[in-house]
């Protein structure tokens, strides 16, 4: 990855507070595990690749520059997990003109 991409797709610290932290547990930082997640379509299952920020066991917190809708399903595919992992999209939170992050809570 170029060093631009890398501090294009860096999060700021005021940029990590404007979130109020409503999580369950505590989540485990994972900068840029890049992972490939499919929109939840039976007539048109789009692939689409993402970077995980953090992750705990009920959800994770994922960069991409594919926008999203809260309440949209998708199945996160990854070495990390054992069997694809379903999540819904509990929040977004535009970070610049080109990418998002969406807060995901695995069901």
């Amino acid at each position: 990855m170029e060093k631009g991409l890398l501090q294009e797709m860096d999060i700021s610290n005021n940029e990590k507070n404007t979130i109020s932290d409503q999580r369950k547990q505590h989540r485990n930082e994972f900068p840029f595990l890049a992972v490939e997640y499919t929109l939840n379509s039976a007539s048109n299952p789009e692939s689409c690749i993402g970077f995980v920020i953090n992750i705990n066991d009920s959800g994770l917190c994922l960069k991409t520059n594919k926008q999203l809708k809260v309440g949209q399903n998708i199945i996160i595919k990854n070495f990390l997990f054992t069997t694809s992992k379903k999540a819904v999209v509990r929040w977004i939170q535009q970070s610049n003109n080109i990418y998002y992050k969406i807060g995901l809570e695995f069901i």
